[in-house]
């Protein structure tokens, strides 16, 4: 229940992540998701580079 000047929070997520260097302007970006609700996944990204700047 909801009371005036008070807060709450109902879940909170942790986020971590890595990166590494591929070699020839790629990356990967591995991210591990949980949450206290007992959920949990996983990120991955594939990264290039198209254009230095």
């Amino acid at each position: 229940m909801y009371q005036k000047g008070t807060s709450r929070v109902a879940n909170v997520l942790f986020h971590p992540g890595v990166l590494i260097n591929l070699g020839h302007d790629f990356t990967f970006a591995g991210r591990l998701a949980f949450e206290t609700s007992g959920q949990y996944g996983l990120t991955p990204v594939f990264n290039k580079i198209v254009r230095h700047g």
